[in-house]
């Protein structure tokens, strides 16, 4: 019986470890970057030939992360669209996926808060520095995006970046 306790105890200050580096580290405004950019950096590195530009990266990288926020409401797909040919036109890799992912950070906020937009905006600003911090270190960490996941979107999440490449165009 103490075994079972001993697990349980050891259990739960792993649960409020992992809490409170959350928490820490700037809760949603750590965790939509990182994965943003470990997507990103995925295709970036194991999947160099499926895309043409910058653009098409961002592109791949919003949509694998916003599968569940296009699920309620499919106008996401296209200010993803907008957010990486606007966004891929920076230079330094940390400016261009830290921009881009406070677009779709707000986007999601949006969504899931019933907070005012500007408010939204206003707070996800003043974490600019949690965000780029996120994005520096993921790009320095070894560990990649399932490429299963990444393999099976891809085909999918061209077509759309083409449909709206082929309107703009």
């Amino acid at each position: 019986m103490n075994f079972i306790w001993g697990i349980f105890i050891i259990l739960v200050i792993f649960i409020a470890w992992k809490i409170f580096l959350f928490v820490l580290r700037g809760g949603n405004f750590h965790l939509i970057p990182k994965n943003i950019t470990n997507v990103y950096k995925t295709v970036k590195i194991k999947f160099d030939d499926e895309y043409d530009s910058d653009a098409e990266l961002l592109f791949i990288a919003g949509m694998i992360n916003a599968k569940m926020y296009i699920q309620a409401d499919e106008g996401l797909i296209e200010k993803i669209y907008i957010a990486a040919e606007s966004c891929s036109s920076l230079k330094d890799e940390v400016v261009m996926i830290s921009d881009f992912s406070q677009v779709l950070m707000n986007e999601y906020f949006l969504q899931d808060s019933k907070m005012d937009s500007s408010k939204i905006a206003s707070t996800i600003w003043d974490k600019r520095k949690d965000i780029d911090k996120s994005v520096e270190r993921e790009l320095e960490n070894k560990k990649y995006f399932s490429e299963n996941i990444i393999g099976k979107n891809i085909p999918s999440i061209k077509e759309y970046y083409n449909a709206f490449d082929t309107k703009v165009s």
